[in-house]
């Protein structure tokens, strides 16, 4: 009988994940983890539950709204942390002996109290990269690489990662008459232009008290989109040609960060976007965003930048820091819609199939068998007749039936009946697996 009182339901915002979306989440993130082994990051994991002052330490007291926060037994403020960052550098905060540079990774789970919405929910999964004591752009090069090459490595092929200087653009903003203690609002105001309008943000920059004409130029300066390499010089121009000093150094790093990306083989899928400027106040220099070209209503697949200041405020000294992280559920929305998913199998690939009871026990010598060779495999646990567990394997997606009865026993050999296509063949158990291997 089922209990449909609604005090069993899930919280708003949470949800259980089924088996065959479980199964293309550990393939998407086992192959994130080996594409990000590849360039040399250590994964590690950092507490899911932090002291409320370390989250808002460097986010500001706004964030608060977003925390899953309580106070535990002790009365002491929690919070569920909301993003992978902040923990990364509180952890190297505290390990300030590490040898240099410190290349972290992780891929788990986070909260955010704010609204459902399509593809993000209040419980999400990220990847997470992070480099550590290079303050060159050879690091925003690395972590933008890793993630190109994370995402390449699933089989996305219709991705752009949009590139932009918070350096260049405090410059403009300097340009444009706006007073330093409105740039931070400011900075907010332009990173809602593509969900919003121009007309909403220069009301927000209005409020902020950016003048009407200042707010235009910004916009106009913040519209700007094209090639990397190229537009980077479009700017310099275009900005201050080279009087303001942010500007110039913003576009310097800009331009070498191409030449690194070039290098790496990654150009081509970069674009210089001043409308990228990231939300939160953490962010210092470059940074990023990745869209899916084929799926823009997604919004941002990955995103990142540079970020400090942010194990200084740990009590951790100087560290220049930068790094990247995707939303796993985004990710996966992505991939089904671009039909990138390989063959992913949410049960077992082979069933061995005992037709009778008197054959369950060599049916379970058989079974280890074939799990020591590598091969997932399972038995029907209720001991049904021959057809329903055939069936009942087809069902869960097994790929392969290998039945065994008196006569195959005897000859050492099972029946393997191929479940897509119904062909049965007899063969030895080294056969028979190394058949299940090759197809």
């Amino acid at each position: 009988m089922t209990n449909t009182n609604a005090t069993f339901g899930l919280p708003r915002g949470m949800r259980d994940i089924e088996p065959l979306e479980m199964a293309r989440k550990l393939w998407v993130e086992e192959t994130i983890t080996k594409s990000i082994r590849g360039f040399g990051f250590s994964f590690v994991e950092p507490s899911p539950l932090e002291n409320m002052e370390t989250l808002v330490a460097k986010s500001g007291e706004g964030v608060r709204n977003e925390i899953y926060g309580f106070k535990d037994k002790a009365d002491r403020e929690i919070g569920l942390r909301f993003d992978l960052t902040v923990g990364l550098a509180r952890m190297v905060a505290g390990k300030m002996d590490w040898a240099k540079p410190i290349k972290l990774a992780a891929i788990s789970n986070m909260w955010r109290y704010d609204e459902p919405q399509f593809g993000r929910y209040r419980c999400f999964y990220q990847w997470d990269v992070e480099v550590f004591g290079v303050a060159g752009v050879e690091a925003d090069a690395e972590v933008i690489s890793a993630g190109v090459g994370a995402l390449e490595s699933l089989g996305l092929k219709e991705f752009e990662v949009r590139i932009n200087s918070r350096e260049l653009v405090e410059g403009l903003l300097e340009e444009a008459g706006v007073s330093a203690d409105k740039t931070s609002s400011a900075m907010r105001a332009i990173d809602k232009l593509a969900k919003v309008g121009k007309a909403k943000v220069l009301s927000e920059l209005k409020a902020a008290g950016v003048s009407e004409k200042a707010g235009s130029k910004v916009l106009e300066l913040c519209g700007t989109r094209g090639n990397l390499k190229d537009t980077v010089k479009l700017v310099k121009v275009k900005g201050s040609n080279g009087k303001n000093e942010k500007i110039a150094s913003g576009t310097a790093k800009l331009e070498k960060l191409a030449e690194l990306l070039g290098a790496y083989g990654c150009l081509d899928r970069c674009v210089l976007d001043l409308s990228v400027v990231r939300g939160i106040d953490y962010y210092t220099g470059i940074v990023y965003e990745i869209y899916d070209t084929a799926s823009p209503e997604l919004g941002a697949i990955a995103g990142g930048g540079r970020f400090d200041g942010l194990v200084k405020v740990f009590n951790g000294g100087d560290v220049p820091a930068t790094g990247i992280a995707g939303g796993i559920e985004r990710l996966m929305l992505s991939l089904e819609k671009a039909k990138a998913y390989p063959r992913i199998l949410e049960a077992a690939e082979v069933v061995v199939v005992p037709v009778n009871e008197k054959m369950y026990n060599e049916a379970l010598k058989i079974a280890a068998k074939i799990r020591e060779a590598g091969i997932s495999c399972d038995i029907d646990l209720l001991k049904r007749n021959l057809s329903k567990q055939v069936s009942g394997a087809a069902k869960k997606g097994a790929r392969f039936a290998f039945i065994v009865g008196e006569r195959e026993l005897k000859e050492k050999k099972v029946n393997v009946r191929n479940l897509e296509t119904g062909k049965e063949e007899l063969k030895g158990l080294d056969e028979a697996v190394k058949y299940v291997k090759g197809n």
